[in-house]
């Protein structure tokens, strides 16, 4: 057996272990409707300069498991991205157009002490997700003339396809005093990318008291669905690294090679009042290929009301 047959048969068993357990826990009376969180990432609440990580949009919807086990919550996720290249004019050889629709389940829980989860997603990739016309509506729409536009430039798209990619991962919360939260954690991710992450998470204020956490894809910024029930202000920061040994968003013919090693750091305010939660987050990500000429700052937005 080949490595791309181990590899494809570890992330469906990864992808298959976590729908059929979603699909149990919707049938099953041992689960609970707990709560979302979402989050939205774009270059203009960034450095506002219309590339690489250029939009994104995500939803979890987290299920509580009432009985005893090892796996306590699922959830189930939905998400959007889109990747582009810079003009030719600042970016000489840049990396091809991706855009990417994910649907997935990850189940998380306790073991031997430390916060885990499993799981993985059916990814939609290319110009038959419906995002690169999304995008230069949009773009139409606000009157962004000199914004990317993916329908009318001759740059190279990803091709159309779908793929699975699996995740599993470790993390263990430290609270040395009330309203501090120290959280390293490590993942790796197999199938449509290939790869592993280690970094470090921190809270300061009423959200380190919070006990299930899910990350944004794209920047890693930490999300709970818990915020709206933490009211006050929070200060979250973060850092992390990862090793890649493929990424969807530049397949091996691409002009381009992905970086092997990519960081990400991270800043982000949490404001709960009332019944409005918001959080306003900025981060650093640096190189994602082989001669990018710069780094990128992405902002991102999540905002939740308590009715």
């Amino acid at each position: 057996m080949n490595d791309f047959t181990v590899k494809g048969c570890l992330t469906a068993v990864m992808v298959v272990f976590a729908l059929s357990t979603s699909a149990q826990a919707g049938g099953a009376q041992g689960m609970e409707y707990s709560g979302s969180v979402g989050s939205f990432s774009n270059d203009a609440i960034g450095d506002g300069r219309d590339r690489w990580q250029s939009a994104s949009y995500q939803r979890s919807f987290i299920f509580d498991k009432n009985d005893a086990g090892m796996m306590q919550q699922i959830e189930l996720r939905g998400r959007a991205q889109i990747v582009s290249p810079w003009t030719s004019s600042r970016q000489e050889q840049d990396r091809p157009y991706s855009s990417v629709l994910g649907f997935g389940a990850f189940a998380h829980g306790d073991l031997i002490g430390l916060e885990s989860h499993v799981g993985g997603e059916i990814v939609v990739q290319g110009d038959h997700t419906g995002l690169p016309a999304f995008q230069s509506g949009a773009h139409d729409f606000l009157g962004l003339d000199k914004s990317y536009d993916p329908e009318n430039t001759s740059d190279e798209h990803v091709s159309d396809r779908v793929t699975v990619r699996g995740e599993a991962g470790l993390a263990k919360s430290f609270r040395p005093f009330e309203g501090v939260l120290f959280r390293p954690y490590g993942f790796i991710a197999i199938g449509a990318d290939e790869s592993a992450t280690i970094g470090m998470d921190v809270v300061l204020g009423s959200l380190a008291q919070s006990s299930s956490w899910t990350r944004d894809h794209v920047t890693g910024q930490l999300l709970t669905h818990q915020a709206d029930t933490k009211e006050g202000f929070s200060f979250v920061a973060g850092i992390d690294a990862t090793r890649v040994l493929s990424s969807m968003h530049i397949p091996e013919e691409s002009a381009v090679a992905p970086e092997v090693t990519q960081t990400r750091a991270r800043i982000g305010a949490q404001l709960y009042v009332g019944a409005a939660d918001v959080f306003f987050g900025q981060t650093w990500l640096s190189e994602g290929f082989v001669g990018q000429s710069d780094t990128q700052r992405v902002g991102t937005l999540s905002v939740s009301f308590n009715f």
